[in-house]
């Protein structure tokens, strides 16, 4: 028997939540396996967590009306793994609907390769592709994601496949560089160990886990039998102040851990630079990683709502 605990984090969707919900409760399971719901509501009402408990009052609940960010989320849900002594943790993004098939292949490929974390082929939801989708039949099958690599030279994860129809091409099972943050299961050794590094609060932290797992001597296995669909919004995209606050004190960070040098003096070159030429939220976001000022650091998330 596998016990699996799902980690799904909300903030004020309750529509994306539900749909996201009805879908993972029709995910295929093997007899003797266990499957256990965990939601975190950061929404500053409990509107999502009274239809949540309505339609399915086995979900556990956590309700913090504290932004705690996807790190402080997801770690939340892990510490409640452990509790539970969960077999496997996955992470769910609210916005995804999934393959019936999905978390069995995903499991079986857990158990086949050892792996540390096992991510799936993630399409866009219809209607959700960056560029119109020309023949209808291709709605559904435009890649968001069949496996990652690292872009080095950005310091990045990049998406392999992104924006392609899928003919097959991602077919193959393999180890990748790195496992997005929008649906990855976890072995006992990775959420056991505190899951995220808690000065991300939100970008960048499935990149650090990725480099931490493979650094230790973890692996990554890219299960393209698993299928899920992204509906994605896009709305904290580049040039949003959440992008630019994030993404740029977040990257300085993970340079410190693990670049080279020629890399850290390129980062911080550009760093320089925008302390001068840069978007506000830029600008703090370069001061915040001089400081040291990780989690929620300076960003105002009521200029947000």
């Amino acid at each position: 028997m596998a016990r699996i605990i799902v980690s799904i984090l909300n903030y004020g969707q309750k529509k994306l939540t539900l749909a996201c919900l009805a879908s993972l409760y029709q995910a295929n399971l093997a007899d003797s396996d266990e499957l256990g719901v965990v939601l975190v509501d950061n929404s500053p009402t409990n509107e999502t967590i009274r239809a949540v408990t309505k339609q399915y009052p086995q979900v556990v609940v956590f309700h913090r009306p504290e932004n705690l960010g996807f790190v402080g989320g997801n770690n939340l849900a892990a510490e409640y793994a452990v509790k539970v002594k969960a077999d496997y943790l996955l992470l769910l993004n609210n916005d995804t609907l999934v393959d019936p098939g999905f978390l069995e292949a995903l499991i079986h490929q857990m158990k086949q390769r050892n792996a540390a974390i096992c991510v799936p082929k993630i399409y866009f939801a219809p209607g959700h592709e960056f560029h119109p989708v020309d023949r209808p039949e291709d709605k559904g099958r435009v890649i968001w994601y069949a496996g990652g690599e690292v872009d080095w030279q950005n310091l990045v994860g990049k998406h392999r496949g992104v924006d392609q129809i899928d003919k097959g091409q991602f077919d193959q099972a393999e180890p990748v560089e790195f496992a997005t943050g929008c649906c990855m299961l976890l072995s006992q050794g990775v959420f056991h160990s505190g899951l995220f590094d808690a000065r991300y609060f939100m970008y960048l932290e499935d990149l650090e886990l990725s480099l931490r797992v493979r650094r230790s001597g973890g692996q990554i296995w890219y299960t393209p039998e698993a299928k899920v669909w992204h509906i994605n919004a896009g709305s904290s995209g580049s040039g949003s102040s959440l992008h630019d606050y994030f993404l740029i004190r977040n990257r300085l960070l993970l340079a410190r851990q693990y670049a080279n040098w020629r890399l850290k003096f390129a980062l911080w070159r550009q760093a320089a630079k925008l302390l001068w030429q840069g978007r506000p939220w830029q600008r703090k976001a370069v001061w915040d990683a001089l400081r040291g000022r990780w989690g929620k650091g300076s960003f105002d998330f009521n200029q947000l709502t």
